[in-house]
């Protein structure tokens, strides 16, 4: 869809708009493909497989926030705060995540890569930090990355621990 929707909409008997407050809010699985959400509040909120294709999320709140498997192509979550968002298994390509607060993000030679709470996604591989500093050399030989690519998502990866505290040194 190009563009974001103009006007309100109904979504399981929410108001879908700008500015909206959506604290709480079930919108499980809602279709909300293109929808104007510049600002909205979203505290708390299930999104769980919900449809955001295209959306405009500017600035919105998502702190709490279910947006487990989640369709986020392409939507626009610049300035959005996402501490505490459960992103497990959303699909965040081509998002913008410039400016969100709660996420450290990196653009590898083969996949995003994002770091929320205490879980990093790399493409569809969504795992804990601790797991991924363990592991990320046989995920990434497994997954047909190269020993550089293997290299460049690992330092994000300790970089990602450093800030969570699970170790002390980059060169750990």
């Amino acid at each position: 869809m190009k563009g974001f929707l103009e006007g309100n909409m109904k979504v399981n008997g929410y108001e879908i708009k700008a500015d909206a407050d959506l604290i709480g809010a079930d919108l499980y699985g809602a279709d909300l493909e293109g929808a104007n959400l510049y600002g909205a509040d979203l505290e708390g909120a299930n999104l769980y497989g919900a449809d955001l294709r295209g959306a405009d999320l500017r600035h919105a709140n998502l702190i709490g926030a279910n947006l487990s498997g989640a369709d986020l192509e392409g939507a626009d979550l610049s300035a959005a705060d996402l501490r505490g968002a459960d992103l497990r298994r959303a699909d965040l390509r081509r998002t913008d995540l410039r400016r969100a607060k709660g996420i450290l993000s990196f653009t590898g030679a083969q996949h995003l890569a994002i770091c929320y709470k205490d879980r990093i996604q790399i493409g569809c591989q969504d795992h804990s930090i601790k797991l991924w500093v363990t592991l990320y050399q046989t995920i990434g030989h497994k997954n047909n990355y190269t020993e550089s690519q293997v290299q460049s998502y690992g330092l994000f990866i300790k970089m990602c621990a450093l800030k969570q505290g699970i170790i002390t040194s980059i060169t750990e």
